[in-house]
């Protein structure tokens, strides 16, 4: 199987029939897949620790239950991704686009979604100790966009401390 840029070109040939297998392999073998294709990508389980996947775009894939510790998602498309029991510790996020992911009991302990763009409420139920967010844009219903300046913890939820980006006066 062939993992291909977004642009078209070859990043890395396995001789695996899964795209699961090959993303796995390349992990173990610390292939960079940077700008990789992997839209719509079924990834349940996988293990792709370390991975970088700088600037590749995984719009609407599945990685429910994928260890991704450590992985370099930098500028990665994860529009309307499904984050179910997936570990992103230590992972970085920076710049990466996070509009519509669903975020389920996943792990993102020593993370770095700074100056990242997030929509979903469901990111609020996570654990955010310990994630870098500074910078970090949420999208409030889609079309606010309000920059995340601080986060401050009351039990049981976590407040967002936002600026809203388009006026500074409104409240």
């Amino acid at each position: 199987m062939f993992i291909t840029s977004i642009s078209g070109d070859i990043l890395f040939q396995s001789p695996y029939h899964t795209l699961r297998k090959t993303l796995e392999l390349a992990a173990k073998e610390q292939i960079p897949l940077r700008y990789a294709n992997l839209r719509r990508a079924r990834l349940q389980l996988a293990k792709l620790d370390g991975l970088d996947l700088h600037g590749a775009c995984l719009w609407g894939a599945d990685l429910t239950g994928a260890d991704m510790t450590g992985v370099n998602l930098c500028r990665a498309d994860l529009r309307t991704v499904i984050l179910k029991d997936t570990c992103l510790a230590e992972s970085r996020l920076i710049q990466a686009d996070l509009r519509g992911t669903y975020f389920s009991k996943t792990i993102l302990y020593g993370a770095d979604l700074s100056c990242s763009h997030i929509s979903c409420p469901s990111f609020w139920s996570q654990s955010l100790e310990g994630v870098h967010i500074k910078g970090s844009v949420f999208w409030h219903q889609g079309e606010t966009p309000c920059t995340i300046t601080s986060i401050r913890r009351v039990e049981p939820p976590i407040i967002p401390l936002l600026q809203n980006t388009k006026s500074l006066t409104h409240r």
